[in-house]
């Protein structure tokens, strides 16, 4: 069964979305530092030496890219490719310092310097190499596109500008949305909201016990090692800062998934120094869906420069495209600094209160957190989803406490609330749904399907995922008659029937052996 899965559409998604961590392991991973380098902390480019040279450690060779903490320890070698020859062994960046000025309409970027025009006249504090990012074993790009900025002030007057960038590159980002004081008291609550979970981990025993702690306090997160993702209450202080978030950008996110939209998700992703970069990734993929995109707005509650690994983000692809071409770098174990570069990653550079605002079809990863001496520190990312109504992507790794499930919309937050009666059937169903109840998955599928909800064929396939032979009867019917947004493909219909009938039969059989 598992060779005739291989080469259908669901086989291909449980390869995208269940591949072994020994694969990822597997792949090579460039520098020494690994994908650390794909944050680089501001300067470090000037101590960036190449490979071919031998005797820096021991005689041993050393990987395509090293980083050389002490630069008066290197002997005088020619500067990487894309610097210029600057003193023993330091080189420096030809794509000099960032353009000074003011916005130009409504569209800035991440490399002007000085201050913006946005809520109290703050702009990034974050120094920004014009135009460089730094990826692994190819060192400096120069002249790299930057995330289109676009002002409060401005989105209250209108926001077609930022809805047609958001529809071609699928992020932007918005300076001031939270003032510093309100990111400082954020970030207060945060920690020692996390400091308790993980003191709470380290007291109990029982591993039943932990398990279900960690999945009411934290979410599932690439790259968990000193990266945590915190499901955050709706308490007085963090509801207040979602409204201020909001509210500050005008229309702009009612305009993008409507004030009907569902909170999916509200939680702080918290990375401290020594986080790996997380593989490059969609939050709701475009294979085999027919969902409409969630929003995302991520707001660092902290400056967050190059070397505390912010959020990495590859503009226009936001598409199936781009998704088949990830999932194909997948299946060959490509390079994380390979496949980023290949999809046109950026860093989301900024200072505290900047919203990241990102489709979440956009491919993206957290960057690396360098250690301390190299400029790494705690950084905290506060999140909030909204989902489009009408359409239920799987929402098994979303990240929401379960009381907040289904229960508040955007218009909640933007001061003209809507009534909105909580759907117990429909709540009960994706709360069995997250918690592995593969019956429910299939029920929820038959009742999306019966709303022409295209988010059923994401529970039709969890529920063939999790065994349930009947899913695979209901993704054939889809397949077969080009259901809820899906083409038809009556190949592939025959395929999961297939798949369908000798899951029955093998489950049949091992029932019948438990019976003798």
């Amino acid at each position: 069964m598992t060779d005739a899965i291989e080469g259908s559409v669901l086989g291909r998604l449980v390869s995208c979305l269940f591949r072994k961590r020994h694969m990822v392991h597997m792949a090579w991973q460039g520098p020494e530092l690994g994908l650390e380098f794909l944050a680089l902390p501001q300067g470090a480019c000037d101590i960036l030496i190449p490979s071919r040279f031998a005797g820096i450690t021991s005689g041993k060779p050393i990987a395509p890219w090293t980083l050389i903490q002490d630069p008066s320890k290197l002997s005088d070698l020619p500067a990487p490719p894309g610097f210029e020859k600057k003193g023993k062994g330091k080189g420096k960046c030809k794509s000099g310092t960032a353009p000074k000025g003011k916005p130009s309409g409504i569209a800035s970027f991440t490399h002007q310097e000085g201050k913006g025009k946005g809520s109290g006249g703050r702009g990034p504090d974050i120094e920004v190499r014009s135009g460089s990012i730094a990826i692994g074993r190819f060192g400096v790009q120069s002249d790299a596109p930057q995330i289109g900025h676009f002002y409060p002030e401005e989105l209250r007057i209108s926001t077609c500008a930022c809805t047609s960038h958001m529809e071609v590159q699928g992020c932007c980002m918005v300076p001031n949305v939270l003032p510093s004081p309100l990111c400082d008291e954020m970030a207060g609550i945060v920690d020692g909201l996390l400091n308790e979970v993980l003191e709470r981990l380290d007291r109990e025993p029982n591993e039943a016990a932990r398990k279900e702690l960690r999945l009411s306090d934290l979410g599932s997160v690439h790259g968990e090692e000193l990266r945590w993702d915190l499901k955050l209450p709706m308490n007085s202080q963090v509801r207040n800062a979602v409204e201020v978030m909001v509210q500050s950008m005008g229309s702009l996110i009612e305009d993008l998934v409507s004030r009907d939209a569902i909170l999916a998700e509200l939680a702080c992703i918290v990375s401290d120094p020594g986080a790996k970069q997380q593989p490059l990734h969609a939050d709701t993929l475009r294979i085999g869906s027919a969902c409409a995109p969630s929003l995302t707005l991520f707001v660092p509650l902290q400056d967050t420069g190059a070397s505390m690994g912010p959020t990495i983000v590859c503009q226009g692809t936001h598409n199936l495209e781009s998704h088949v071409s990830l999932f194909k770098c997948e299946q060959v174990l490509m390079p994380q600094d390979v496949v980023v570069k290949k999809h046109g990653c950026l860093p989301a550079v900024s200072s505290s209160g900047t919203a990241l605002v990102m489709n979440s079809n956009l491919l993206h990863c957290g960057g690396a957190n360098l250690s301390e001496p190299m400029g790494g520190g705690r950084r905290r990312l506060f999140y909030v989803t909204f989902q489009t109504p009408g359409n239920t992507p799987d929402r098994s790794s979303f990240s929401l406490r379960e009381e907040l499930l289904e229960e508040l919309h955007l218009s909640d937050f933007i001061g003209a609330p809507s009534y909105h009666p909580v759907d117990h059937q429909r709540k009960a169903l994706l709360l069995a749904s997250l918690r592995g109840d593969s019956a429910a998955m299939l029920e929820f599928g038959l009742l999306l399907q019966s709303r022409g909800d295209p988010g059923a064929v994401e529970y039709f396939r969890k529920a063939a995922l999790n065994k349930n032979p009947k899913g695979f009867a209901h993704l054939a019917d889809v397949f077969e008659q080009g259901k809820l947004g899906i083409p038809k493909d009556f190949e592939e219909a025959t395929k999961l029937r297939k798949f369908g009938t000798m899951l029955e039969t093998q489950l049949s059989e091992a029932d019948s052996l438990k019976s003798a």
